[in-house]
């Protein structure tokens, strides 16, 4: 059933850039898995890997974080205004 959402099937069909945002601590993502994903995703790419567990709704912390590294990086990119 989720064959079909496997990245490994589509992420060499799409360009980028990407950004991967990992936890160094992920208690829920095997370290192959993230390394797998690393290598399957085309250049350019930036990888973040930062403090903390897996991103999840009763970690508010974790979702703050997330979103500000992501819009720091969005800025980087010119994709988006940094007003905003």
């Amino acid at each position: 059933m989720l064959r079909p959402l496997e990245p490994e099937k589509h992420l060499t069909k799409i360009s980028g850039p990407f950004l991967l945002i990992n936890s160094r601590s992920d208690e829920r993502l095997p370290a192959e898995s993230v390394r797998r994903l690393h290598a399957l995703t085309p250049e350019p790419k930036t990888i973040l890997n930062v403090d903390g567990l897996h991103i999840d709704g009763k970690r508010p912390e974790i979702i703050e974080n997330t979103v500000r590294l992501a819009r720091v990086w969005l800025v980087s990119k010119g994709a988006l205004n940094p007003s905003r």
